[in-house]
Protein backbone atom coordinates (compact mmCIF):
# COMPACT_ATOMS: atom_id res chain seq x y z
CA UNK A 1 0.00 0.00 0.00
CA UNK A 2 1.34 3.43 -0.84
CA UNK A 3 2.23 5.53 2.15
CA UNK A 4 -0.23 8.16 3.33
CA UNK A 5 1.34 11.37 2.14
CA UNK A 6 -1.29 13.90 2.98
CA UNK A 7 -0.92 15.34 6.44
CA UNK A 8 2.85 15.37 6.76
CA UNK A 9 4.10 16.38 3.35
CA UNK A 10 3.92 20.02 2.28
CA UNK A 11 3.96 19.21 -1.37
CA UNK A 12 4.84 22.12 -3.63
CA UNK A 13 5.64 24.56 -0.80
CA UNK A 14 9.02 26.25 -0.51
CA UNK A 15 10.95 26.77 2.69
CA UNK A 16 10.59 30.31 4.05
CA UNK A 17 13.94 31.77 5.12
CA UNK A 18 14.65 34.94 7.03
CA UNK A 19 14.96 37.68 4.40
CA UNK A 20 15.50 41.41 4.69
CA UNK A 21 12.78 43.57 3.16
CA UNK A 22 13.76 47.12 2.15
CA UNK A 23 11.27 49.91 1.73
CA UNK A 24 10.95 51.55 -1.63
CA UNK A 25 12.77 54.70 -0.48
CA UNK A 26 15.70 52.61 0.84
CA UNK A 27 15.73 54.01 4.37
CA UNK A 28 18.26 53.36 7.12
CA UNK A 29 19.36 49.75 7.29
CA UNK A 30 18.72 49.82 11.02
CA UNK A 31 15.03 50.16 10.22
CA UNK A 32 15.03 46.95 8.14
CA UNK A 33 12.11 44.62 8.65
CA UNK A 34 12.70 40.89 9.11
CA UNK A 35 10.31 38.00 8.79
CA UNK A 36 11.00 35.18 11.18
CA UNK A 37 11.91 31.79 9.78
CA UNK A 38 9.10 29.28 9.68
CA UNK A 39 9.55 26.33 12.02
CA UNK A 40 10.58 23.19 10.19
CA UNK A 41 12.10 19.77 10.70
CA UNK A 42 15.42 18.92 9.10
CA UNK A 43 15.49 15.85 6.91
CA UNK A 44 18.32 13.79 8.41
CA UNK A 45 17.10 10.38 7.25
CA UNK A 46 16.33 11.29 3.66
CA UNK A 47 16.91 9.01 0.69
CA UNK A 48 20.19 8.92 -1.24
CA UNK A 49 18.78 10.63 -4.34
CA UNK A 50 17.46 13.65 -2.37
CA UNK A 51 20.76 13.98 -0.50
CA UNK A 52 22.70 14.02 -3.77
CA UNK A 53 20.35 16.66 -5.18
CA UNK A 54 20.47 18.58 -1.84
CA UNK A 55 16.71 18.82 -1.61
CA UNK A 56 14.40 18.12 1.31
CA UNK A 57 13.16 14.52 1.44
CA UNK A 58 9.81 13.61 3.00
CA UNK A 59 11.35 10.24 4.03
CA UNK A 60 8.35 8.22 2.85
CA UNK A 61 9.22 4.53 2.47
CA UNK A 62 9.70 2.46 0.42
CA UNK A 63 9.88 5.44 -2.01
CA UNK A 64 9.73 9.16 -1.24
CA UNK A 65 7.39 11.50 -3.12
CA UNK A 66 10.16 13.23 -5.11
CA UNK A 67 11.54 9.92 -6.41
CA UNK A 68 8.03 8.70 -7.26
CA UNK A 69 7.34 11.95 -9.09
CA UNK A 70 10.56 11.71 -11.14
CA UNK A 71 10.24 7.95 -11.70
CA UNK A 72 13.64 7.07 -10.23
CA UNK A 73 14.63 4.29 -7.84
CA UNK A 74 14.48 5.47 -4.24
CA UNK A 75 17.08 4.01 -1.87
CA UNK A 76 17.90 4.75 1.73
CA UNK A 77 21.25 4.33 3.45
CA UNK A 78 21.37 1.30 5.76
CA UNK A 79 20.62 2.05 9.38
CA UNK A 80 23.74 1.48 11.52
CA UNK A 81 23.49 -1.21 14.15
CA UNK A 82 24.47 1.23 16.89
CA UNK A 83 24.06 4.98 17.05
CA UNK A 84 26.18 7.29 19.24
CA UNK A 85 24.53 9.19 22.07
CA UNK A 86 21.42 7.00 21.89
CA UNK A 87 20.96 4.87 25.00
CA UNK A 88 20.20 1.19 24.56
CA UNK A 89 16.71 0.12 25.68
CA UNK A 90 16.51 -1.31 29.13
CA UNK A 91 16.95 -5.08 28.75
CA UNK A 92 14.51 -5.86 31.55
CA UNK A 93 11.78 -3.76 29.93
CA UNK A 94 12.55 -5.36 26.56
CA UNK A 95 12.27 -8.86 28.03
CA UNK A 96 8.99 -7.94 29.72
CA UNK A 97 7.69 -6.66 26.39
CA UNK A 98 8.53 -9.92 24.63
CA UNK A 99 6.97 -11.89 27.46
CA UNK A 100 3.80 -9.82 27.15
CA UNK A 101 3.62 -10.45 23.40
CA UNK A 102 4.24 -14.17 23.91
CA UNK A 103 1.49 -14.29 26.53
CA UNK A 104 -0.92 -12.52 24.16
CA UNK A 105 -0.07 -15.02 21.43
CA UNK A 106 -0.71 -17.95 23.77
CA UNK A 107 -4.06 -16.52 24.83
CA UNK A 108 -5.16 -15.48 21.33
CA UNK A 109 -4.25 -18.78 19.70
CA UNK A 110 -5.35 -20.85 22.70
CA UNK A 111 -1.97 -22.53 22.88
CA UNK A 112 -1.09 -24.51 26.01
CA UNK A 113 0.94 -22.55 28.55
CA UNK A 114 3.10 -25.61 29.28
CA UNK A 115 4.62 -25.92 25.82
CA UNK A 116 7.85 -24.29 27.03
CA UNK A 117 9.99 -21.35 26.03
CA UNK A 118 11.49 -23.14 23.01
CA UNK A 119 8.35 -23.07 20.84
CA UNK A 120 7.44 -19.68 22.28
CA UNK A 121 10.73 -18.38 20.92
CA UNK A 122 9.91 -19.77 17.45
CA UNK A 123 6.56 -17.98 17.39
CA UNK A 124 8.13 -14.67 18.38
CA UNK A 125 10.84 -15.19 15.78
CA UNK A 126 8.23 -15.98 13.10
CA UNK A 127 6.21 -12.86 13.95
CA UNK A 128 9.32 -10.67 13.76
CA UNK A 129 10.40 -12.35 10.52
CA UNK A 130 7.04 -11.64 8.92
CA UNK A 131 7.31 -7.94 9.78
CA UNK A 132 10.95 -7.54 8.72
CA UNK A 133 11.22 -9.90 5.73
CA UNK A 134 8.22 -11.96 4.61
CA UNK A 135 5.71 -9.12 4.13
CA UNK A 136 7.82 -7.55 1.39
CA UNK A 137 7.86 -10.83 -0.58
CA UNK A 138 4.07 -11.37 -0.64
CA UNK A 139 2.89 -7.79 -1.24
CA UNK A 140 3.17 -5.06 -3.82
CA UNK A 141 3.72 -1.34 -3.39
CA UNK A 142 0.04 -0.82 -2.60
CA UNK A 143 -0.21 -3.34 0.24
CA UNK A 144 3.30 -3.51 1.77
CA UNK A 145 2.88 -0.90 4.53
CA UNK A 146 -0.63 -2.07 5.31
CA UNK A 147 0.49 -5.66 5.84
CA UNK A 148 3.23 -4.58 8.24
CA UNK A 149 1.05 -2.24 10.27
CA UNK A 150 -2.72 -2.42 10.35
CA UNK A 151 -2.98 -6.06 9.29
CA UNK A 152 -0.43 -7.10 11.92
CA UNK A 153 -2.35 -5.14 14.55
CA UNK A 154 -5.54 -6.85 13.41
CA UNK A 155 -3.84 -10.22 13.88
CA UNK A 156 -3.63 -9.60 17.64
CA UNK A 157 -7.43 -9.58 17.79
CA UNK A 158 -8.10 -12.26 15.17
CA UNK A 159 -6.78 -15.82 15.66
CA UNK A 160 -7.57 -16.58 12.00
CA UNK A 161 -5.24 -13.82 10.79
CA UNK A 162 -2.53 -14.52 13.37
CA UNK A 163 -2.40 -18.21 12.42
CA UNK A 164 -2.09 -17.17 8.75
CA UNK A 165 0.64 -14.62 9.51
CA UNK A 166 2.70 -17.12 11.49
CA UNK A 167 2.14 -19.87 8.92
CA UNK A 168 3.23 -17.62 6.03
CA UNK A 169 6.35 -16.54 7.91
CA UNK A 170 7.20 -20.14 8.80
CA UNK A 171 6.80 -21.18 5.15
CA UNK A 172 9.29 -18.46 4.24
CA UNK A 173 11.67 -19.53 7.02
CA UNK A 174 11.50 -23.11 5.76
CA UNK A 175 12.46 -21.89 2.31
CA UNK A 176 15.50 -20.12 3.78
CA UNK A 177 16.56 -22.86 6.22
CA UNK A 178 19.24 -25.33 5.00
CA UNK A 179 18.04 -28.89 4.56
CA UNK A 180 20.56 -30.09 7.14
CA UNK A 181 19.35 -27.75 9.87
CA UNK A 182 17.60 -29.45 12.82
CA UNK A 183 15.26 -26.44 12.99
CA UNK A 184 13.48 -27.59 9.84
CA UNK A 185 11.52 -30.24 11.70
CA UNK A 186 10.19 -27.70 14.19
CA UNK A 187 9.35 -25.20 11.48
CA UNK A 188 7.56 -27.88 9.44
CA UNK A 189 5.38 -28.96 12.37
CA UNK A 190 4.52 -25.39 13.35
CA UNK A 191 3.84 -24.35 9.75
CA UNK A 192 1.44 -27.25 9.22
CA UNK A 193 -0.34 -26.56 12.51
CA UNK A 194 -0.89 -22.88 11.85
CA UNK A 195 -2.03 -23.36 8.26
CA UNK A 196 -4.49 -26.04 9.34
CA UNK A 197 -5.95 -23.84 12.07
CA UNK A 198 -6.10 -20.74 9.91
CA UNK A 199 -7.84 -22.52 7.02
CA UNK A 200 -10.30 -24.22 9.39
CA UNK A 201 -11.20 -20.98 11.16
CA UNK A 202 -11.36 -19.07 7.86
CA UNK A 203 -13.79 -21.60 6.38
CA UNK A 204 -15.95 -21.52 9.50
CA UNK A 205 -16.00 -17.70 9.53
CA UNK A 206 -16.79 -17.55 5.82
CA UNK A 207 -19.73 -19.92 6.26
CA UNK A 208 -21.43 -17.23 8.37
CA UNK A 209 -21.01 -14.64 5.60
CA UNK A 210 -19.04 -11.41 5.33
CA UNK A 211 -19.94 -8.56 7.67
CA UNK A 212 -18.48 -5.19 8.58
CA UNK A 213 -16.97 -6.84 11.66
CA UNK A 214 -15.22 -9.80 10.03
CA UNK A 215 -14.47 -8.63 6.48
CA UNK A 216 -10.93 -7.36 7.25
CA UNK A 217 -9.99 -10.66 8.87
CA UNK A 218 -11.38 -12.51 5.85
CA UNK A 219 -9.58 -10.23 3.36
CA UNK A 220 -6.28 -10.50 5.21
CA UNK A 221 -6.42 -14.28 5.55
CA UNK A 222 -7.48 -14.71 1.92
CA UNK A 223 -4.53 -12.63 0.70
CA UNK A 224 -2.09 -14.69 2.78
CA UNK A 225 -3.65 -17.93 1.57
CA UNK A 226 -2.91 -16.98 -2.04
CA UNK A 227 0.81 -17.41 -1.45
CA UNK A 228 0.25 -20.70 0.37
CA UNK A 229 -1.91 -22.24 -2.36
CA UNK A 230 0.35 -21.00 -5.17
CA UNK A 231 3.51 -22.29 -3.52
CA UNK A 232 4.89 -25.58 -4.84
CA UNK A 233 5.27 -27.93 -1.84
CA UNK A 234 8.98 -28.02 -0.93
CA UNK A 235 10.95 -31.19 -1.37
CA UNK A 236 14.25 -30.96 0.53
CA UNK A 237 15.45 -34.24 -0.93
CA UNK A 238 14.67 -33.12 -4.51
CA UNK A 239 14.95 -29.34 -5.07
CA UNK A 240 14.21 -29.79 -8.82
CA UNK A 241 11.21 -32.16 -8.95
CA UNK A 242 10.02 -33.66 -12.23
CA UNK A 243 7.16 -31.53 -13.65
CA UNK A 244 5.40 -34.77 -14.55
CA UNK A 245 4.96 -35.44 -10.81
CA UNK A 246 4.03 -31.90 -9.78
CA UNK A 247 2.11 -30.21 -12.61
CA UNK A 248 -1.67 -30.35 -12.90
CA UNK A 249 -1.24 -31.31 -16.55
CA UNK A 250 0.06 -34.76 -15.57
CA UNK A 251 -1.71 -35.23 -12.22
CA UNK A 252 -5.23 -33.82 -12.72
CA UNK A 253 -6.67 -37.26 -13.57
CA UNK A 254 -5.71 -38.71 -10.19
CA UNK A 255 -5.79 -35.50 -8.15
CA UNK A 256 -8.85 -33.27 -8.77
CA UNK A 257 -7.29 -30.59 -6.55
CA UNK A 258 -4.16 -30.27 -8.70
CA UNK A 259 -5.31 -26.93 -10.18
CA UNK A 260 -6.20 -25.36 -6.82
CA UNK A 261 -3.03 -23.25 -6.90
CA UNK A 262 -4.70 -21.23 -9.68
CA UNK A 263 -8.44 -21.50 -8.97
CA UNK A 264 -8.00 -20.36 -5.36
CA UNK A 265 -6.66 -17.01 -6.59
CA UNK A 266 -10.22 -15.96 -7.46
CA UNK A 267 -11.28 -16.19 -3.80
CA UNK A 268 -10.73 -12.49 -3.19
CA UNK A 269 -13.11 -11.59 -6.03
CA UNK A 270 -15.90 -13.57 -4.37
CA UNK A 271 -15.13 -11.99 -0.99
CA UNK A 272 -15.35 -8.52 -2.47
CA UNK A 273 -18.80 -9.34 -3.80
CA UNK A 274 -19.96 -10.61 -0.40
CA UNK A 275 -18.59 -7.59 1.48
CA UNK A 276 -19.53 -4.94 -1.10
CA UNK A 277 -21.95 -3.00 1.19
CA UNK A 278 -19.22 -2.52 3.82
CA UNK A 279 -16.11 -2.04 1.64
CA UNK A 280 -15.57 1.69 2.35
CA UNK A 281 -15.09 0.79 6.03
CA UNK A 282 -12.33 -1.75 5.31
CA UNK A 283 -8.66 -1.14 6.06
CA UNK A 284 -8.04 -2.60 2.58
CA UNK A 285 -10.43 -0.26 0.74
CA UNK A 286 -7.87 2.23 -0.56
CA UNK A 287 -5.56 -0.61 -1.64
CA UNK A 288 -8.33 -2.33 -3.56
CA UNK A 289 -9.39 0.93 -5.22
CA UNK A 290 -5.85 1.88 -6.26
CA UNK A 291 -5.27 -1.60 -7.67
CA UNK A 292 -8.47 -1.40 -9.68
CA UNK A 293 -7.68 2.05 -11.08
CA UNK A 294 -4.17 0.91 -12.02
CA UNK A 295 -5.62 -1.98 -14.04
CA UNK A 296 -8.40 -0.19 -15.89
CA UNK A 297 -7.63 -2.15 -19.06
CA UNK A 298 -9.13 -5.20 -17.35
CA UNK A 299 -12.54 -3.65 -17.98
CA UNK A 300 -12.33 -4.22 -21.75
CA UNK A 301 -15.15 -6.61 -22.67
CA UNK A 302 -15.28 -6.06 -26.42
CA UNK A 303 -16.16 -9.09 -28.60
CA UNK A 304 -14.13 -10.31 -31.54
CA UNK A 305 -10.41 -10.28 -32.38
CA UNK A 306 -9.84 -6.51 -32.60
CA UNK A 307 -6.71 -5.51 -30.61
CA UNK A 308 -6.04 -9.08 -29.51
CA UNK A 309 -2.72 -10.83 -30.20
CA UNK A 310 -3.40 -12.23 -33.71
CA UNK A 311 -1.65 -15.56 -33.24
CA UNK A 312 -3.33 -16.32 -29.93
CA UNK A 313 -6.72 -15.13 -31.21
CA UNK A 314 -6.49 -17.45 -34.23
CA UNK A 315 -5.52 -20.40 -32.03
CA UNK A 316 -8.48 -19.66 -29.74
CA UNK A 317 -10.85 -19.38 -32.73
CA UNK A 318 -11.69 -15.73 -32.09
CA UNK A 319 -12.26 -14.63 -35.67
CA UNK A 320 -15.30 -12.33 -35.78
CA UNK A 321 -17.52 -10.00 -33.75
CA UNK A 322 -19.78 -12.99 -33.13
CA UNK A 323 -17.16 -14.44 -30.79
CA UNK A 324 -17.95 -13.11 -27.30
CA UNK A 325 -17.26 -13.92 -23.68
CA UNK A 326 -20.56 -15.78 -23.46
CA UNK A 327 -19.80 -18.26 -26.28
CA UNK A 328 -15.99 -18.42 -26.29
CA UNK A 329 -14.16 -18.93 -22.96
CA UNK A 330 -10.91 -17.50 -24.37
CA UNK A 331 -12.15 -14.01 -25.27
CA UNK A 332 -11.95 -12.66 -21.72
CA UNK A 333 -8.52 -14.15 -20.83
CA UNK A 334 -7.06 -12.75 -24.07
CA UNK A 335 -8.64 -9.34 -23.43
CA UNK A 336 -6.73 -9.26 -20.13
CA UNK A 337 -3.52 -10.82 -21.42
CA UNK A 338 -2.93 -8.74 -24.56
CA UNK A 339 -2.29 -5.35 -22.88
CA UNK A 340 0.03 -7.06 -20.39
CA UNK A 341 2.32 -8.03 -23.26
CA UNK A 342 3.21 -4.39 -23.88
CA UNK A 343 4.27 -3.68 -20.29
CA UNK A 344 7.85 -3.58 -19.09
CA UNK A 345 9.11 -7.08 -18.25
CA UNK A 346 10.21 -6.32 -14.70
CA UNK A 347 8.95 -6.35 -11.10
CA UNK A 348 7.34 -2.97 -11.85
CA UNK A 349 4.61 -4.82 -13.75
CA UNK A 350 4.17 -7.57 -11.19
CA UNK A 351 0.91 -6.28 -9.65
CA UNK A 352 -0.61 -5.96 -13.14
CA UNK A 353 0.29 -9.55 -13.96
CA UNK A 354 -1.07 -10.83 -10.64
CA UNK A 355 -4.53 -9.40 -11.24
CA UNK A 356 -4.91 -11.63 -14.30
CA UNK A 357 -5.17 -14.85 -12.29
CA UNK A 358 -7.76 -13.45 -9.89
CA UNK A 359 -10.16 -12.55 -12.71
CA UNK A 360 -10.28 -15.80 -14.66
CA UNK A 361 -13.68 -17.43 -15.03
CA UNK A 362 -14.79 -21.03 -14.28
CA UNK A 363 -15.20 -21.78 -18.00
CA UNK A 364 -11.50 -21.18 -18.58
CA UNK A 365 -10.54 -23.34 -15.58
CA UNK A 366 -12.63 -26.13 -17.05
CA UNK A 367 -10.70 -25.94 -20.33
CA UNK A 368 -7.47 -26.18 -18.35
CA UNK A 369 -8.69 -29.26 -16.51
CA UNK A 370 -9.43 -30.86 -19.87
CA UNK A 371 -5.95 -29.79 -21.07
CA UNK A 372 -7.35 -27.98 -24.09
CA UNK A 373 -4.44 -26.71 -26.16
CA UNK A 374 -5.55 -23.03 -26.48
CA UNK A 375 -6.09 -22.79 -22.71
CA UNK A 376 -2.65 -24.24 -21.99
CA UNK A 377 -0.96 -21.85 -24.42
CA UNK A 378 -2.73 -18.76 -23.00
CA UNK A 379 -1.82 -19.81 -19.46
CA UNK A 380 1.79 -20.45 -20.55
CA UNK A 381 2.13 -16.95 -21.98
CA UNK A 382 0.88 -15.41 -18.74
CA UNK A 383 3.22 -17.59 -16.66
CA UNK A 384 6.13 -16.55 -18.87
CA UNK A 385 5.38 -12.91 -18.04
CA UNK A 386 5.14 -13.71 -14.34
CA UNK A 387 8.41 -15.62 -14.40
CA UNK A 388 10.18 -12.66 -16.00
CA UNK A 389 8.88 -10.33 -13.27
CA UNK A 390 9.04 -12.56 -10.19
CA UNK A 391 10.98 -15.69 -11.03
CA UNK A 392 13.13 -15.42 -7.92
CA UNK A 393 10.27 -14.90 -5.46
CA UNK A 394 10.25 -17.91 -3.15
CA UNK A 395 6.54 -18.78 -3.38
CA UNK A 396 6.13 -18.00 -7.10
CA UNK A 397 9.23 -19.07 -9.00
CA UNK A 398 9.22 -22.86 -8.42
CA UNK A 399 5.52 -23.21 -9.32
CA UNK A 400 5.76 -21.05 -12.45
CA UNK A 401 8.86 -22.84 -13.70
CA UNK A 402 7.43 -26.33 -13.09
CA UNK A 403 4.11 -25.57 -14.80
CA UNK A 404 5.79 -23.88 -17.77
CA UNK A 405 8.10 -26.83 -18.26
CA UNK A 406 5.09 -29.15 -18.12
CA UNK A 407 3.25 -27.17 -20.82
CA UNK A 408 6.28 -27.31 -23.11
CA UNK A 409 6.79 -31.03 -22.54
CA UNK A 410 3.10 -31.79 -23.06
CA UNK A 411 2.71 -29.79 -26.26
CA UNK A 412 6.04 -30.20 -28.02
CA UNK A 413 4.78 -33.31 -29.80
CA UNK A 414 2.18 -31.27 -31.69
CA UNK A 415 2.28 -30.91 -35.46
CA UNK A 416 0.16 -27.73 -35.38
CA UNK A 417 2.48 -25.00 -36.63
CA UNK A 418 0.44 -22.32 -34.83
CA UNK A 419 1.15 -23.99 -31.49
CA UNK A 420 4.81 -24.51 -32.37
CA UNK A 421 5.28 -20.82 -33.08
CA UNK A 422 3.47 -19.75 -29.91
CA UNK A 423 5.42 -22.13 -27.66
CA UNK A 424 8.69 -20.32 -28.34
CA UNK A 425 8.09 -17.52 -25.84
CA UNK A 426 7.12 -19.76 -22.86
CA UNK A 427 9.95 -22.20 -23.65
CA UNK A 428 12.59 -19.47 -23.59
CA UNK A 429 11.15 -18.05 -20.36
CA UNK A 430 11.70 -21.33 -18.47
CA UNK A 431 14.85 -22.40 -20.31
CA UNK A 432 13.32 -25.40 -22.08
CA UNK A 433 14.75 -26.40 -25.45
CA UNK A 434 11.99 -27.56 -27.76
CA UNK A 435 12.95 -30.58 -29.84
CA UNK A 436 12.20 -28.84 -33.13
CA UNK A 437 14.15 -25.69 -32.22
CA UNK A 438 16.60 -24.81 -34.97
CA UNK A 439 14.54 -26.51 -37.69
CA UNK A 440 13.11 -23.20 -38.91
CA UNK A 441 9.57 -23.85 -37.65
CA UNK A 442 9.73 -21.61 -34.60
CA UNK A 443 9.56 -17.84 -34.78
CA UNK A 444 10.35 -15.27 -32.11
CA UNK A 445 6.77 -15.21 -30.82
CA UNK A 446 6.48 -11.51 -31.63
CA UNK A 447 3.40 -11.63 -33.81
CA UNK A 448 1.59 -8.33 -34.13
CA UNK A 449 4.54 -6.32 -32.80
CA UNK A 450 3.70 -7.10 -29.17
CA UNK A 451 7.25 -7.15 -27.93
CA UNK A 452 7.12 -10.62 -26.41
CA UNK A 453 10.80 -11.32 -26.91
CA UNK A 454 11.55 -9.95 -23.49
CA UNK A 455 12.56 -6.39 -24.29
CA UNK A 456 9.18 -5.00 -23.29
CA UNK A 457 9.28 -2.33 -25.97
CA UNK A 458 6.45 -3.51 -28.19
CA UNK A 459 3.04 -1.97 -28.49
CA UNK A 460 -0.32 -3.65 -28.79
CA UNK A 461 -0.98 -5.05 -32.21
CA UNK A 462 -4.14 -4.88 -34.27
Amino acid sequence: MSADLSPRILKGQKSVFRVQLRSQDAGDASQAVYHSRRAHRKSRGGCQKCKIRRVKCDETKPACVRCQKHGVDCTYAPIPRTAPNIPHPDRTAYSLSLTDIASKLDSLLELPQTRGHHQQHHHLHALHHFHSATASTISDKNSFDLMRTRMTHLAFTSPTVMHAVLATSLSHLLHLTPTTSPTRTTYTILESTHWQRSISQYSRELSHGATAQNMDALFSTCLLLTSHTFMLPPSPSNPNPDPKTTSFIYTIDTNPQALNWLTMQSGLRHLLTLAKPYLPQSIWFQTFMSTRSANAFFEDHRPGPVDLHPGLAALCNIVSEDDTESNNPYVWPLRMLTPLLALERSPRSFHHYCNFMGRLMPEFYERLRKRCVPALVVLAWWMALMLAAAGEVWWLGPRLRAELLAVCMFLEGTTDERVRRLLGFPARACGYRLKWEGEGEIDDGDEGGLGVDGDGDGGTGG
